[in-house]
This record gives structure tokens, C-alpha cells and sequence, in this order.
């Protein structure tokens, strides 16, 4: 089967998206197909490489607002869908979406990975999301929540078939023991750990000032727009000496700061989080997850009382007081660590979700 991906970046470009088209581009080629995957180059040039069995195509591009903006795109997209029995784009991605509806693949495949919350954006960009969703044959979301509480999907429900996001378990598992010592020396116990980007919809000024009443450590890693606001935000604070901002750490070191941690903090405040990808990461390492009630898969991943803790957006005394509990209960978070690790083996591995969406493939 010959597979066209169309994402919006390529790792090592860092983000939850990314890392899904990788692990599903290399997937699919370990199950058999060609995979091709056109994505947006962040240097000033278009080129293509194989990694991993996977003929990555890298198109000259510029970034407008969040979304890169190709011209190039369109004809690399054309060209390479007329091979292509399955034409798989994710979804948001403007530039991406008008290059599918150029195009025309008879197999197109969606994942709808999280709505666009502005709603000046929202408003230019919705017609031309409706008409990608009215050409493709199947809409994968990761749960029926967030699919049931979209806007967007609610007239392309009878399209949609639930995949949930898998990790590589085994991945999480590879860590240098000297690294987490390194991580933890001289540091304040409880460490709480954010890994995403720096960006309004995570939270994460709600986090800091939660954290004030907090005793131990705060990791931030990640990049984003938002990296200064918040180091002058922690300093205002009077925190600059227990939140460290940890900018570029690479996929390599990720492990080690999960298994560095007591506690994994996600404090997304809106519906852009759909998922929430890296509270599969920290459970993997067997570490409890302090997540929001978002109405999205976010609280489908993190059980409440099972594998963590839910607490209410926007609401620095609630996400106090779960890092509180936790924070001072180590026999809380073993049973609910060991509780997250079996879990994300049994429901969310990437070797599952790749037999789920060949699955789909194979319907069309």
C-alpha cells in the first residue's frame, strides 16, 4: 500500500503532532507500506531524505502566525497523491488542507486533531475545513468526547472512527540513570514536570502561581512564544530559584526528565488540547498525571483517581491543592504511576493505533 502523509513539521521539529507522524509514517513502513510525508521545512529550502524507511519531502515554506505557509506545497502534494492509494492529511493545517482540495485523492483520510480556538482565524478558516471534511472518507479523532463536543465535526460524525494516539512504551523506558541523578541534585523535592509548548492555552501562568503555594520544584521544558512572559511571570512571583526552563531539550533527554520527576502537570485551559499526548509519556514512566476537565480525550487518558488527578481549568487553588495531595503522599503516586503504566500499555501504544489506522486504510 503506498501512503501519503501531509503533516505540518517533521521531527526533529518538536511538538505532540510531530511526534504522531513520525510514529505512524514509521508504523506503516514497518507493516509493509511506502510512505511518503510532506511537511513544511523550517530552513530556507525544499529537500527530501529517507529516515527510518520513510521519504520525508521537506518544502520551502514561511510561517504566518502558528501556520506555515507554502506555495510549493500544492504542486508536491499534487504530484506525490497520484501514486498514492491513501491520501492521509492532519488536520489543522491551512496550506496542507488547500493542497488536498487541489488535488482531489479519491482516498483521503483526516486526522482532526484539535480546533482552531480564535475565532478571527476561525472564521476565514472554517470553509475551507468544511470542504476537506465533506472530501474525506473517514475523520480519525482520538476519542468520541472530543469528536461528540466539536463544532466543526458535529455535521461529519457518521465519518468519524475513534484511533486513540500511541506512544512507543519501550522508549520511555531507555533512560540514563546518571541523567535523572543529574536532573534531581540539589533540587527541592516534589519535582513537577510541564513538557509541551509555551503558549496561552496550556495554562501554564495558572501553574506558576499554584506553585507558589507549593513546596518543591518546577520543570518547565518546552519552547514557545510565551518563554519570557513566564520566566518574568515566575520571577514576579518570587520563584526564580525553583522553576527551571529547560528550552530545546531534545527527544534523547526526555525520558530523564519524566523519570527525574515526582509528578507530570498539564493545565491546558481550552479544547485546543484534544488529547494531550504527553500525559501518555509520563505514564509510561509510571509517573501520576495532574491534568483539566477540558470535555476532550484529555480526562479519557487520565482517569480521575486512577491514574491522576482532574482539576477544573483556570483554577490555581484546585491545581494547588492536587499538587499538594500528591506532592506529599509517595504511596499515592506509586499506585497511581504503576496504575498510568498499565494502562498506556494496554490502550495507547503506537503498535495499536498503527493496526487501527491500516484498518481504516483498508475499508477504502
Amino acid at each position: 500500500m503506498r501512503v501519503l502523509q501531509i503533516g505540518k513539521y517533521y521531527p526533529p521539529v518538536r511538538g505532540g503532532i510531530e511526534s504522531h507522524v513520525r510514529d505512524l509514517c514509521e508504523g506503516l513502513v514497518a507493516n509493509g507500506c511506502e510512505v511518503v510525508c510532506v511537511v513544511s521545512s523550517q530552513e530556507r529550502r525544499s529537500f527530501s531524505e529517507k529516515t527510518k524507511g520513510v521519504f520525508v519531502r521537506r518544502v520551502r515554506s514561511r510561517k504566518v502566525g502558528s501556520a506555515p505557509l507554502s506555495f510549493s506545497l500544492p504542486v508536491r502534494v499534487r504530484k506525490e497523491a497520484r501514486g498514492a492509494d491513501v491520501v492521509h492529511v492532519h488536520m489543522p493545517n491551512p496550506c496542507a488542507e488547500v493542497s488536498c482540495l487541489l488535488s482531489n485523492p479519491k482516498n483521503l483520510v483526516v486526522t482532526y486533531h484539535a480546533d482552531i480556538v480564535d475565532k478571527r482565524g476561525a472564521f476565514l478558516y472554517r470553509p475551507i475545513q468544511r470542504m476537506v471534511l465533506r472530501l474525506a472518507k473517514r475523520i480519525i479523532v482520538s476519542s468520541i468526547e472530543f469528536a461528540r463536543g466539536s463544532k466543526v465535526l458535529e455535521p461529519f460524525l457518521e465519518k468519524c472512527v475513534v484511533v486513540p494516539l500511541g506512544i512507543d512504551v519501550k522508549r520511555f523506558g531507555q533512560v540514563k540513570k546518571d541523567e535523572v541523578r543529574s536532573l534531581r541534585k540539589e533540587r527541592a523535592r516534589p519535582i513537577f514536570l510541564f513538557v509541551g509548548r509555551f503558549v496561552n492555552y496550556k495554562g501554564l501562568s495558572y501553574l506558576l502561581h499554584a506553585m507558589k503555594d507549593v513546596q518543591g520544584t518546577l520543570f518547565l521544558v518546552g519552547e514557545g512564544p510565551g518563554e519570557e512572559q513566564l520566566k518574568r511571570e515566575a520571577a514576579l512571583l518570587g520563584m526564580g530559584e525553583r522553576v527551571y526552563f529547560f528550552n530545546g531539550a531534545g527527544d534523547a533527554h526526555l525520558p530523564a526528565f519524566y523519570h527525574a520527576a515526582d509528578v507530570f502537570v498539564l493545565p491546558s485551559v481550552t479544547a485546543q488540547e484534544a488529547f494531550g499526548i504527553v500525559q501518555l509519556e509520563a505514564m509510561a514512566c509510571a509517573r501520576p498525571v495532574i491534568s483539566t476537565r477540558l470535555g476532550t480525550g484529555v480526562e479519557v487518558v487520565n482517569v480521575n483517581g486512577t491514574t491522576g488527578l482532574v482539576v477544573s481549568p483556570k483554577n490555581s487553588r484546585e491545581l494547588k491543592e492536587a499538587m499538594v495531595v500528591l506532592g506529599s503522599d509517595a504511596k499515592l503516586r506509586a499506585r497511581l504511576g504503576k496504575n498510568g503504566f498499565s494502562r498506556v500499555r494496554q490502550h495507547y501504544t503506537v503498535e495499536k493505533m498503527v493496526r487501527q489506522v491500516l484498518k481504516v486504510y483498508r475499508s477504502l
